[in-house]
């Protein structure tokens, strides 16, 4: 199992099995299922609000974020958030969401959470609804010349069974 932004190529054999966000991925030579839908919300600690108050749209200058270590960030929210936040309101970067999160957990700034996480996320206080921007779809791909060989066909039907246990929010 491998986690990287980078996207792997099922035609060359990088993978077997790639789990793909955003658009319909339309390679044509590659099998793809809905697997869930990930929605992201604008969090921040209880702490930090207490400190700094509520987000509006009018203060968001006043305000410490939690923002993408990639300057053109793929994904909506963190196109959001540059587009929205003045760059010195950014006071933690991360590359990943793990790291977003514990930042925005800490107190640092408000950040963006995965709206079904509940490990430690009982303290963060929702700062804005979440835009319809801030929605992905989540794809699983595969190459058609493995899609339907047992390891492959095993591995799809286990992760289709785990992410009906996974919480809804």
């Amino acid at each position: 199992m491998i986690s990287d932004t980078r996207l792997f190529r099922l035609e060359y054999g990088e993978a077997h099995v790639a789990i793909r966000a955003g658009k319909l991925p339309d390679q044509p030579d590659n099998i793809v299922q809905p697997f869930f839908t990930q929605t992201l919300k604008l969090m921040a600690s209880r702490r930090y609000v207490e400190r700094f108050g509520k987000l509006t749209g009018e203060n968001v200058g006043d305000h410490r974020f939690v923002g993408s270590t990639d300057e053109t960030p793929r994904a909506p929210s963190f196109q959001w958030l540059n587009d929205t936040v003045p760059s010195a309101s950014i006071y933690f970067r991360a590359s990943s969401m793990v790291a977003t999160k514990e930042a925005v957990v800490a107190g640092i700034g408000i950040g963006f959470v995965l709206s079904g996480d509940r490990d430690r996320t009982g303290d963060l206080v929702e700062m804005l609804p979440p835009l319809e921007d801030w929605t992905a779809k989540i794809w699983l791909v595969t190459h058609m010349d493995l899609h339907r060989t047992a390891k492959v066909q095993s591995f799809v039907r286990h992760l289709k069974e785990q992410v009906k246990t996974w919480p809804v929010d």
